[in-house]
């Protein structure tokens, strides 16, 4: 018995080469779409893991006997400003100025009104601190503040603070996001 095999036509044939290409193409977008999301969020957590801190955050840093709440300075516009320029501080704030890497950074009391003190942070210890520090005459040249020790963390806070709080060098420090791992 012999069997009669249907060859197609060939605009079936035709029909179905198109088919297969729009199917292919389709899978190839999607997956170029999936491989781009994929490196987008990478890039996202890379740069969070690099960089956690933005401007203007809220850091509650927990030291000495009490907890302080900070505005964080990153970038080098907002660590130049600091705290220069305002009237006043409220009680328990200060600013956290974060760097990439432990130095010995150079601090000045240019545009400030009210006294500060310094607390100089690497990793979570104390590592010096420079207390009851003035802002300048008006007119007066102003003095520069540096740690004795490198630092990675700089918090200024109201003169009196470290006295206050009974901060000391050495000291374990907590610094969190408030928002994110309040303790």
């Amino acid at each position: 018995m012999a069997r009669i095999r249907k060859i197609p036509n060939t605009d079936t044939l035709s029909m179905e080469r198109q088919k297969n290409r729009s199917e292919k193409k389709r899978i190839q977008a999607a997956s170029g779409a999936l491989f781009l999301s994929i490196v987008f969020y990478a890039g996202v957590l890379y740069a969070n893991y690099r960089s956690p801190w933005r401007d203007g955050q809220t850091a509650g840093v927990y030291i000495g006997n009490g907890k302080i709440s900070a505005e964080v300075a990153v970038s080098s516009q907002k660590q130049y400003l600091g705290l220069s320029w305002r009237s006043f501080l409220p009680a328990d704030s200060g600013m956290l100025f974060v760097f990439n890497r432990p130095d010995k950074y150079e601090f000045t009391m240019r545009g400030m009104e009210f006294p500060l003190d310094f607390i100089w942070i690497n990793g979570d210890k104390v590592v010096d601190l420079t207390p009851d520090i003035s802002p300048p005459a008006p007119g007066a040249v102003s003095i520069n503040i540096t740690p004795g020790s490198p630092a990675d963390y700089v918090l200024e806070v109201n003169a009196g603070t470290i006295n206050k709080l009974g901060i000391n060098i050495g000291e374990t420090v907590i610094i969190r996001k408030s928002w994110l791992n309040p303790l």
